[in-house]
């Protein structure tokens, strides 16, 4: 997400990891959802859903809001959730 925010030029004010949730009928994956909120501009917020839609892992946009600071301004504010899955299985490939 860092690569995503300084190649679109957003500027994030938070980023935290949400949950993490079992997938059910998976042993060997979990699914974590980030809540992350940024400002900037229509330009610099459509580049960073567009590296979003891009990405080379698995992610998914959950939730999001785009609302306008400032009345007649090209300033944005973005509140999104974001959720990927990632494997619980050691590289060794041996599950516990």
């Amino acid at each position: 997400m860092t690569q995503w925010k300084e190649a679109s030029g957003i500027n994030r004010t938070t980023y935290k990891p949400k949950k993490s949730i079992k997938i059910k009928k998976s042993k060997d994956f979990m699914r974590i959802e980030y809540q992350s909120s940024a400002t900037g501009t229509i330009e610099q917020i459509t580049s960073y859903l567009g590296l979003i839609e891009s990405a080379d892992i698995p992610i998914k946009i959950e939730k999001l809001s785009i609302t306008s600071r400032e009345q007649a301004s090209d300033a944005l504010s973005m509140s999104l959730t974001l959720s990927t899955i990632y494997t619980t299985t050691p590289k060794n490939g041996v599950s516990k």
